[in-house]
């Protein structure tokens, strides 16, 4: 039995290399022929994907990563009340200078205070003491020796400093005064203190104690 292909020469259809030979014929490619379509060597691709309205283009799923809600930073503070301004003192002169871990533990402050913090109203108070204190020169040398190491390694850009900004207290109580009462309240949450800054050797110590009550302590313990 033969087979006419195309009307120009027979194949026999018995022989074993009829089908090579009819496709040479059609000139169709017998590789691709036997080949499965359904398997895809092609190497694998990750597909973009397109934002949603976005028309300029497309970006990879990594970005997704770098577009995070950035929070805003708590402003640093350069003032606090008189409360935190004693706090700060009498433990200060129970653990000594640098001792700020301790002196917060035992502080028992109100709001939410840093060893920042603590360095910042230690400094302060050595600042305007320093402008009051009638002693030894000796130790004048040494209190000028603390506050320009801590100024020194503390400087804060004056964009970064707020000086209205106060935590609020961790715990909902809150002491009443009787009518009677010297202080209230409002005076007890009063900014007392603002921190000194790197400029601590010309400025104005009385500037720095907004709390009368609090400068005649300081004026009076600190020639003790």
């Amino acid at each position: 039995m033969s087979f006419w292909c195309l009307g120009e020469e027979e194949i026999d259809i018995d022989d074993p290399d009829f089908w090579q030979k009819w496709a040479k014929k059609a000139e169709l490619d017998v590789d691709l022929m036997n080949k499965d379509n359904r398997i895809i060597d092609a190497p694998r691709q990750r597909k973009q994907t397109k934002r949603y309205g976005n028309e300029d283009g497309e970006f990879e799923l990594s970005d997704l990563d770098l577009e995070e809600d950035e929070e805003a930073p708590v402003p640093r503070r350069s003032s606090w009340t008189r409360v935190e301004c004693f706090r700060a003192e009498k433990n200060l002169l129970i653990y000594g200078w640098g001792q700020w871990k301790d002196v917060i533990t035992s502080g028992r402050f109100k709001t939410k205070v840093s060893e920042r913090d603590v360095e910042a109203i230690s400094r302060t108070i050595l600042v305007y003491c320093l402008h009051h204190y009638k002693g030894d020169e000796k130790v004048k040398v040494f209190i000028r020796d603390l506050i320009k190491a801590s100024a020194t390694r503390e400087r804060i850009p004056s964009e970064e400093r707020d000086a209205t900004y106060t935590p609020l207290p961790t715990t909902g109580k809150t002491k009443t005064r009787s009518k009677k009462g010297k202080t209230s309240n409002k005076n007890k949450s009063a900014i007392a203190l603002f921190e000194v800054s790197s400029e601590w050797r010309t400025c104005d110590p009385e500037t720095l104690i907004l709390d009368e009550g609090y400068k005649k302590h300081l004026q009076h313990h600190c020639n003790k």
